[in-house]
């Protein structure tokens, strides 16, 4: 690692810090084995009866991160730019005795409700991750523009981009020495009949519960593994989920420990990605967490997301956004002993390790 250890970065995140383990969590905890990281939670916003002005409740996850909350004393939806500035100075006045006397001060912005304007921070360097698509936010433009450097989670992003900012970069999430799960399903005793397909996270309102639904129909000889939490959500979506659950092939099993999710997949037929894709949401180029465990037991992936990967095709990844092409493929797999191509696969996966991706960050922040 080439970052000195006296750096500091300040990781304002658009993703409160949970255990939910999110692309901000896992890269914050990576960092904090090299660095001091200070991890801010995304704002609680304007609230008429908030007269404080102070962060608040500053714990620490290890030795070298510490999370931080904060609220917005003053609303966004007036006067937005003039107000924005306000409370990210106030932010910065809190946070500055966290910073101590560094070396180097990063900035490492994934939240587009923010300015790159750091009056007290002073920071070396501005990085801005973009995670979705917020190509129709004003405020994103201004953000990539006034960066010294442009990360992309989906390299589909980049043209857009660099009309924005010269200096950019595919930043996938990476792979790290942390686990991706937690949770404690006790499955000793249970049995899955195969053939099976898998999809592994969350399940929420991103998902297109009623694409696997048409897939459980369609395939009554195929059992349909879900392996994540079902999240909260309005009472239609969890009837939805409930309907689903109901099929005799749909079996969802929570959240469960890595070492389960990857003996799953090393018997699978095949890994989805079931995303929702209508042409105005900002998942339509989503990178999820567990892409890398999929193509890790070097099995095929139907997705109904593009990656942006130059190779992905050989790679075994599978891009349908109809039902139709989802099913098609998924039939496809079923009567061929096509293999995916290792190589390729174990090239891009040693290129996305957390470790590597930082040592190019820090060349392009100084090239």
């Amino acid at each position: 690692m080439v970052f000195s250890d006296e750096t500091t970065i300040i990781i304002f995140s658009n993703e409160v810090w949970s255990e939910r383990n999110l692309i901000q969590h896992q890269l914050a905890i990576e960092l904090s084995q090299k660095f001091n990281v200070i991890y801010l939670n995304p704002p609680v916003l304007w609230d008429p009866s908030y007269k404080g002005r102070k962060v608040r409740k500053a714990f620490r996850v290890n030795g070298n991160l510490v999370v931080l909350h904060h609220k917005h004393i003053l609303p966004l939806r007036i006067f937005s730019k003039i107000f924005r500035n306000i409370n990210d100075f106030i932010t910065e006045s809190a946070i500055k005795s966290y910073v101590g006397e560094a070396h180097e001060v990063i900035v490492w912005n994934f939240d587009r409700l923010r300015s790159n304007n750091f009056h007290l921070l002073k920071p070396d360097s501005v990085i801005y991750h973009v995670i979705h698509n917020n190509y129709r936010k004003i405020e994103d433009s201004e953000l990539a523009s006034s960066a010294d450097l442009v990360l992309c989670s989906n390299s589909s992003y980049i043209n857009h981009y660099k009309n924005c900012n010269e200096k950019i970069m595919h930043f996938p999430p990476c792979i790290t020495s942390a686990s991706n799960s937690k949770v404690t399903n006790d499955l000793r005793s249970l049995v899955i009949p195969k053939p099976y397909i898998t999809y592994v996270g969350e399940i929420n309102t991103d998902i297109d519960i009623t694409l696997l639904k048409h897939i459980a129909i369609k395939n009554p000889d195929l059992v349909i593994l879900l392996l994540g939490p079902v999240l909260k959500m309005n009472n239609e979506s969890l009837k939805q989920v409930v309907e689903l659950q109901s099929l005799p092939n749909v079996k969802i099993l929570g959240s469960i420990e890595s070492s389960d999710i990857h003996k799953f997949l090393m018997s699978t037929l095949a890994c989805l990605v079931p995303y929702k894709t209508s042409s105005d949401s900002e998942y339509i180029n989503l990178y999820p967490l567990y892409l890398h465990d999929y193509l890790n037991v070097h099995k095929h992936i139907i997705s109904t997301i593009d990656f942006g990967l130059a190779e992905q095709l050989e790679m075994g990844i599978h891009v349908h956004q109809d039902y139709n092409g989802f099913n098609n493929a998924l039939n496809d797999l079923k009567h061929s002993e096509k293999d995916t191509n290792i190589r390729l696969i174990n090239d891009y996966l040693s290129k996305v390790h957390c470790n590597n991706k930082i040592e190019e960050v820090y060349k392009l922040l100084r090239g």
